[in-house]
């Protein structure tokens, strides 16, 4: 469900109004040890020209993630490692040495990953007023997060939730977007009803320099619905 939510992305970008293949550049990289983003972003800026020519404006990662600490990898972290290691997160100086080189004020970081955002623990507040989130959006959400076929709505299916392997049922058909939802509500979100029906995703929490500038669900900027009215600036 994490990698077919980040496809999900990846359409949703390329079918932005401005987005040209020529010189606009979308990646989905699966990554294990949590610290690989900050040799990631700085390898794809060197590709692409270097600081001069390539600019970074959007940065995703889908993944569980813990309430203080953020994303969780699948392996050991490397590179500033939370104690114990085995919980394959990151502290905050990790974060800290990841290389944007943002173009605008409108580039942003978004963490899909269970209660990334939460205003109790403010992680996502914490990496907003680090130096190099400096004028990036960090995006997280405000509670545990599910999978939907909608950015605003808590909508699935039940062949998804059995088998993500059934053939033609599974996340990989259709839309798949990871969003903040209340524990219980998993069988109103499989029934069919009207979409305003479905239980309502939990706001993602939205931090500019350590300051809350809004919260409301990612179909704010990620939703297939209308790509097309978006721009990528």
């Amino acid at each position: 469900m994490f990698a077919e939510a980040a496809q999900t992305r990846l359409q949703n970008i390329k079918n932005t109004n401005g987005y040209n293949k020529l010189y606009h550049k979308v990646h989905c990289i699966a990554i294990q040890d949590i610290s690989e983003i900050i040799t990631i972003t700085e390898t794809y800026i060197t590709k692409y020209g270097g600081e001069l020519m390539a600019y970074c404006k959007e940065v995703g990662i889908w993944s569980h993630s813990g309430y203080s600490d953020g994303p969780i990898g699948t392996s050991e972290t490397t590179i500033d490692s939370i104690v114990p290691k085995e919980f394959n997160q990151m502290v905050i100086s990790g974060w800290s040495k990841i290389k944007f080189n943002s173009f605008n004020k409108d580039s942003i970081f978004v963490m899909y990953g269970c209660n990334s955002g939460r205003d109790d623990t403010l992680f996502a507040q914490r990496l907003s007023i680090l130096s190099n989130f400096q004028d990036i959006e960090v995006w997280g959400q405000s509670d545990s997060s599910f999978p939907s076929k909608f950015p605003d709505y808590r909508r699935t299916s039940l062949a998804r939730t059995i088998d993500k392997n059934i053939p033609m049922g599974g996340f990989e058909v259709g839309y798949t977007y990871m969003l903040a939802g209340n524990d219980g509500e998993g069988k109103n979100s499989q029934t069919l009803n009207l979409l305003e029906d479905y239980p309502k995703a939990n706001p993602m929490n939205c931090y500019k320099n350590g300051l809350k500038i809004r919260s409301t669900h990612q179909g704010y900027f990620n939703d297939h619905r209308k790509t097309k009215q978006l721009k990528l600036k």
